[in-house]
């Protein structure tokens, strides 16, 4: 069987003891999808401004009556600047890049290294590997950064604060919705007589893509972290569910061959001041003067979040907003939704414990929340801290 002949999955192992079922094969792909879910991140933390719509048609069009439709409406989707459109393979749908297009041929390198990964879970998977209670993973029937695309918006189509899509018709502003339009009105013609849809759904990303991808490989990790501002409309197309019991992080031991940084040196790398002497973050273990400190084992999505901030500003003593809050409760309030149903104590309870989390298990660093508990800060500890209590900072 070839991965190209696998069938899309939508399975479970509800009826299955997972006791004693090796996972291991199932882990190092999760692990290369945290990977690749770094990588978003990190693009999105440096400022990425690559937005994505997709138009849905009423009904199946071919490659000519798309490129019509794209003369016909380009330039309208952010009504200045650069767009590239580019139709789906289904002749469903039909997407448009908008923002800026430096940061697109990044999203096309991602995006396509996260739906290989995918194709070799539903591949193994298919085959009778074993795979965790609560298992779902549907693909595309089509491959590379547009399947990404497909499952990026049918994801977000769950209404997360930080995942979701604006839905509407597109070119109609009487308030009507697709339900409401006649046959006449759903499509028209243009002067060479090719039929195009007249008012498709227009599907909005409220967040760039880096981001909106980052969050839905840690929904589909995570479901339950997900904090909901409004209908579900669909379930998800995927669940990863991790086996591992241990904790989000594991502690270092002392033993010098292990390269655990000791107090003496975590002194000198404080009053040196030098950038080489500052902590190093590479997605999975924390370093400073080449020696490890810190070592996560399982998902850790918002201690994770703030780590790679600070490694993309290159450890500034203070970084603004890690999880985009602020970003967040801006959309929803020129959207004239409340900024409550974002939940902002389910919020400020997880910078908390992200912080706290980050305290532990290491005696060289110290994080505190600010600024409201919005922002966080982070200094070298010294011996005199060890006998005093931890504090969130706020």
């Amino acid at each position: 069987m070839s991965v190209s002949d696998s069938e899309n999955l939508n399975m479970s192992n509800d009826d299955v003891d997972n006791t004693d079922l090796d996972f291991e094969w199932y882990e190092r792909l999760c692990c290369s999808l945290e990977d690749v879910q770094h990588e978003f991140e990190k693009v999105a933390i440096a400022g990425c401004g690559l937005f994505h719509a997709m138009f849905q048609s009423d009904d199946k069009i071919e490659q000519n009556a798309w490129d019509a439709f794209i003369a016909a409406n380009s330039g309208r989707v952010e009504n200045a600047g650069w767009e590239e459109w580019e139709p789906m393979p289904d002749g469903w749908q039909c997407g448009c890049y908008h923002g800026r297009n430096e940061w697109l041929a990044h999203f096309h390198r991602i995006a396509s290294s996260g739906y290989l990964i995918l194709r070799d879970i539903q591949f193994y998977s298919a085959e009778g590997r074993p795979v965790p209670d609560g298992f779902r993973l549907k693909l595309p029937p089509f491959g590379g950064h547009l399947a990404w695309l497909q499952i990026l918006y049918d994801t977000a189509s769950l209404n997360t604060a930080l995942l979701r899509s604006e839905v509407t018709c597109w070119d109609l502003d009487d308030g009507r919705s697709s339900v409401d339009l006649t046959e006449e009105e759903i499509w028209c013609s243009t002067k060479d007589g090719t039929c195009i849809p007249a008012h498709p759904l227009f599907f909005r990303l409220h967040l760039n893509l880096f981001r909106s991808s980052a969050e839905a490989i840690s929904y589909w990790f995570n479901p339950n972290e997900a904090v909901s501002v409004g209908g579900v409309f669909d379930t998800s197309p995927i669940c990863l569910p991790r086996q591992s019991e241990e904790a989000d992080f594991e502690e270092v031991g002392i033993d010098s061959s292990d390269g655990e940084a000791s107090s003496a040196e975590i002194i000198i790398a404080a009053e040196s001041g030098s950038d080489s002497n500052k902590p190093k973050w590479d997605g999975r273990q924390l370093w400073v003067n080449g020696k490890r400190i810190k070592r996560y084992t399982n998902p850790a999505e918002h201690q994770k979040l703030i780590l790679d901030a600070f490694e993309a500003i290159g450890w500034s003593d203070e970084i603004d907003d890690p999880f985009q809050i602020g970003e967040i409760k801006k959309r929803l309030e020129k959207d004239g939704l409340s900024p409550e149903k974002t939940d902002q104590s389910a919020w400020k309870d997880k910078r908390r414990q992200a912080v706290a989390e980050l305290n532990k298990c290491q005696n060289h660093i110290r994080f505190r929340s600010v600024r409201n508990g919005y922002d966080v800060s982070w200094e070298w500890r010294t011996p005199s801290d060890e006998s005093q209590p931890e504090s969130s900072g706020e």
